[in-house]
């Protein structure tokens, strides 16, 4: 979800409110097709042993992770909502297989490793294939392209849970005009449950 401003050639200044029925997981602020700025509700110190996995863009995506030099306590699916699509754990703490389709949209997989910063993450799907060094994985992306339609594979940290704030509020300003915004929540959506809705505006462009 998002909206797009057309300021002309004065730079401006905007103050953004988001609200939504599930946590917000991050506002990006876009000029054209470039990211200015991305907004979290949460701090690099919020930050530990939850990791997300995501994959995104059109495709049918069959993957395969697996854990070494660490374990992960638990984990949780991200936007699975046709239950005949699962994530099945192969090896306990250590392995997980899925299938997933993605039509544009974003999912992936929540992980609560025992120990934060320790391990190596080795991610294999039918589109692209990475790994991803626990010990260095700070309060960026790791991101791999799949090329086509938006196809992307990532992994990030998050905070121990979902973001309580159902509110997010930034002031953005530069040289740069920005002309999108694009708000995520960070809603797991087990099946069963109706999809999360979000709703905004933009408070103030000077």
């Amino acid at each position: 979800m998002g909206d797009i401003i057309r300021p002309g050639k004065v730079p401006m200044r905007l103050a953004i409110e988001v609200i939504g029925t599930a946590p917000i997981e991050r506002l990006d602020v876009l000029h054209g097709v470039n990211f200015v700025q991305t907004a979290r509700p949460f701090t690099a110190a919020d930050l530990g042993r939850r990791v997300r996995v995501a994959w995104q863009g059109a495709e049918m995506w069959q993957g395969k992770l697996t854990l070494t030099g660490n374990r992960f306590a638990r984990f949780a699916p991200v936007n699975f909502l046709n239950p005949e699509r699962k994530v099945q754990e192969t090896s306990a703490g250590t392995a997980l297989t899925w299938t997933s389709v993605t039509t544009g949209n974003l999912a992936g997989i929540d992980l609560w490793l025992e120990t934060a910063r320790r391990g190596t993450l080795t991610l294999d799907t039918n589109v692209v294939s990475g790994e991803v060094d626990l010990v260095v994985l700070a309060d960026g992306t790791v991101a791999f392209d799949g090329g086509g339609l938006g196809r992307r594979l990532s992994s990030a940290r998050a905070g121990l849970e979902p973001a309580p704030r159902r509110r997010s509020r930034r002031d953005v300003s530069g040289r740069r005009r920005p002309s999108g915004l694009c708000a995520r929540d960070a809603e797991r959506r087990p099946p069963g449950l109706v999809e999360s809705d979000l709703s905004h505006r933009l408070t103030r462009a000077t």
